[in-house]
């Protein structure tokens, strides 16, 4: 899938949908930790490849423990080629992402590098619609983007009902 830029998000987890109601977690502690990554490569391919390394090993079938990638790209990188490696290494995995004019990065500031965040599927569950012409979009369809991203949200809950059980029904 493309990086979708410009986009919408709407997460659901358990420890966020705790801090909104009394009720105790329903289910197991999240995870103690996002994976994180960082390429400081300045290919965007040989970028793209370090973060799906750092990010799911050597191991193309990790990727599917994923439920969304978020990045933070410096501006450097031909944005199309990156795009283009991280689906093609992603698969069906969402990356979301967007440029930098900077990276924070697990070892401090840097400028010039590509940073990753995964998403565990075990513990989100996320929908993402992708926005296009953005300088087309206005505040009116807002209302319509988010309905289906809850469409989408509620659909991928009641599908999960074993890992949040209060959310499915």
């Amino acid at each position: 899938m493309p990086m979708l830029f410009g986009t919408r998000i709407v997460i659901s987890h358990p420890a966020s949908d705790a801090l909104l109601s009394d009720a105790p977690p329903s289910s197991p502690a999240p995870s103690p930790s996002l994976p994180r990554a960082v390429s400081m490569a300045e290919d965007a391919r040989a970028a793209a490849r370090d973060l799906f390394e750092g990010l799911c090993g050597r191991n193309p079938a990790a990727a599917a423990e994923l439920e969304m990638v978020l990045v933070f790209c410096s501006a450097h990188y031909d944005q199309v080629e990156l795009a283009a490696a991280l689906a093609e290494l992603f698969g069906p995995v969402p990356v979301v992402g967007c440029t930098t004019a900077g990276e924070i990065t697990p070892f401090g500031y840097a400028a010039g590098s590509l940073v990753g965040i995964g998403f565990p599927r075990a513990d989100f569950t996320i929908a993402t619609q992708r926005i296009d012409d953005l300088d087309r979009f206005s505040i009116a369809d807002a209302p319509r983007v988010l309905r289906s991203l809850m469409e989408q949200r509620d659909v991928a809950l009641a599908a999960r009902t074993d890992a949040f059980p209060d959310h499915g029904s």
